[in-house]
């Protein structure tokens, strides 16, 4: 899939204290995506619970309009991008690695299917392997397009605790989902 470079960076990154010098995205650029953002975060090993959640609250943050940004990592991510398209929404995947990594299978076709419904991949990156220092950057990204950020579910130290760190001294509204009481 050909990427393109943004022209202009989306308003909201620059209330970051270190915004993205270059941003690039695959799918149909349309501006109007990045209007009414709330990112859907969470662990790698989602249980079943995450599931449910993610099947109870996405529907409904889709048919508020709303588009759903994660981080495209397997588990909550990935799932609230599929449960979004899944609901007739547009999702923005922010990659945490370089927009010309080649996708295989799964993430090939989620990749797909988010630009074939008008969603957007984004990286800051070109070219870029996925390193750890990448993914807290990319997660700076998914809390500032945001205005809300739900924590689905996250580990003590973690990239979701991460993003739900910047999305607080970013004055986004945060919402954390309680663990399940059994």
């Amino acid at each position: 899939m050909p990427y393109q470079k943004f022209s202009k960076i989306p308003k909201k990154l620059f209330d970051l204290p270190n915004p993205p010098k270059e941003l690039f995205y695959q799918g149909n650029l349309d501006l109007k995506i990045f209007e009414n953002c709330v990112a859907v975060v969470g662990s790698r090993r989602i249980t079943e619970y995450g599931k449910r959640v993610i099947e109870k609250l996405v529907p409904q943050l889709v048919f508020e309009k709303k588009t759903i940004v994660s981080g495209f990592m397997y588990g909550v991510d990935q799932y609230a991008h599929r449960i979004c398209l899944d609901n007739g929404g547009k999702t923005i995947a922010v990659l945490g690695w370089g927009i010309d990594t080649k996708l295989f299978d799964t993430d090939a076709k989620l990749a797909k299917d988010i630009i074939d419904s008008n969603g957007l991949l984004l990286s800051e990156w070109e070219s870029q392997q996925a390193a750890l220092w990448t993914f807290p950057l990319r997660n700076r990204i998914v809390a500032a397009l945001s205005d809300e950020v739900f924590v689905v579910e996250a580990a003590e130290k973690s990239g979701s605790l991460i993003t739900a760190n910047l999305a607080l001294k970013l004055k986004r509204k945060l919402w954390a989902v309680p663990g399940p009481i059994t």
